[in-house]
């Protein structure tokens, strides 16, 4: 067999990776793609611990941090971490996930390239086979957060915010039953769909990665096996009654056989009315029920109504409030109110204040300068002939040399 493999490569000449992007990869004549030549990873600060000195040298002294650079991580797949790069050619920012051969699924590629158009996955701009690793260049969702930390945000679960729970828990299983519709129809099943692969960005757009588990799905006699079909669908309503009253559900077969039970339980502790608990068993029950697409497809057409039954007038401006609870940096510059024109007149009133308060403090500080020389020139430099070199210089420890050079970035 290796004979064989050995005659193949010498005839055929086989391609060693595939560019769906020419405008975020660019590749080298040789048709390489290496760090420091065709792209550079990104580098983000670290702040760590102190130095580990000696204690008898950290007493009465600050400790000192370490700032070191360490390469920007988004985040840890099963069989590697995916890293941020920057391509030289086009400048544009890739997330990197590096999978050995050996445990890379071939259809995680075929499935990816037939859902890009979709729009509920990242982009895949390559890729390549690296000696023994297969590596991935794909968009990075640096804006977006998985379903988990979602699921685990305080702002969203404040008092205040009680009435955004339910229209958003709706919309986020609305748009994962979308996506499983388009990846169902083209016969794909994802196998491992859970909170931490299931994203939102910024937009409040639903995103779905990690196709490591994806299978094909046989559906010649319109009736789809349990497994994989219907664990998708389960596990979208897993995190449906997740975010709408914190009930995680810990199996398929936990929400099979216990589901109603465990939903009365996260009902009370979070004090849903009954008509809440009633949306969700009626959602559960519908679900259990489902064995086929087009009973997939009626069933996310019935979630998407009474989405926007419950949202009514308000979807737009409950899509804005909850984009600012879980996003709350991207939108910063919103909270800050323009001056209207009386603000601002004050305003102006106020720097004049400030420039004459500066003008009397530029009076005060030469009036110091002159007190300050004549310290310096009476009492100080008084000092100096009487000073005992030799004397002070035997008093100093080797702690207060070390320390002096640590501040002043010295070496002695």
């Amino acid at each position: 067999m290796c004979l064989r493999l050995l005659e193949y490569i010498k005839g055929n000449k086989p391609p060693v990776g595939v560019m769906f992007d020419k405008t975020k990869v660019t590749l080298s004549r040789g048709k390489t793609y290496k760090e420091g030549q065709e792209y550079d990873h990104e580098y983000v600060q670290k702040v760590s611990s102190s130095r580990n000195v000696d204690e008898s040298e950290q007493r009465g002294y600050a400790k000192e941090p370490i700032t070191t650079l360490i390469k920007k991580f988004l985040g840890k797949g099963i069989h590697g971490d995916i890293l941020v790069v920057r391509d030289r050619g086009t400048n544009a920012v890739h997330a990197e996930k590096t999978i050995m051969i050996s445990h890379i699924n071939p259809n995680e590629i075929r499935c990816w390239v037939t859902l890009m158009e979709t729009g509920y996955v990242p982009q895949l701009y390559m890729f390549r086979i690296d000696g023994d690793a297969v590596v991935i260049n794909m968009e990075s969702l640096e804006t977006a957060k998985t379903l988990e930390e979602i699921i685990n945000e305080e702002n969203l679960r404040k008092a205040e915010n009680a009435d955004l729970l339910k229209p958003f828990s709706l919309y986020v299983l609305d748009g994962a039953l979308e996506a499983l519709c388009d990846m169902h129809n083209k016969e794909w099943a994802h196998n491992d769909l859970h909170g931490g692969n299931v994203m939102l960005d910024n937009e409040l757009k639903i995103k779905i990665i990690d196709f490591g588990c994806v299978s094909k799905i046989e559906d010649s006699a319109e009736v789809i096996k349990r497994s994989p079909f219907q664990h998708d669908i389960r596990n979208a309503v897993r995190l449906f009654t997740a975010i709408f009253c914190g009930q995680y559900f810990e199996s398929i077969y936990e929400f099979e056989t216990n589901s109603h039970a465990r939903i009365d339980e996260a009902a009370k502790l979070a004090g849903l009315p009954n008509k809440d608990k009633e949306l969700i068993f009626a959602v559960i029950d519908q679900v259990l029920k489902i064995t086929n697409l087009r009973q997939l497809k009626e069933f996310k057409q019935g979630v998407n109504d009474i989405m926007r039954k419950e949202m009514g007038d308000s979807h737009e401006t409950i899509r804005k409030k909850v984009a600012v609870l879980l996003f709350p940096d991207k939108f910063h510059d919103l909270h800050q109110e323009k001056l209207s024109a009386e603000d601002e007149a004050d305003r102006i009133d106020d720097e004049a204040d400030c420039i004459e308060d500066e003008a009397d403090c530029i009076g005060d500080e030469e009036e110091c300068i002159g007190a300050e020389a004549d310290y310096i020139g009476g009492e100080t430099f008084a000092l100096l002939p009487d000073l005992d070199l030799d004397s002070v210089a035997a008093k100093i420890t080797d702690q207060q040399i070390n320390e002096l050079c640590r501040q002043c970035g010295l070496s002695l």
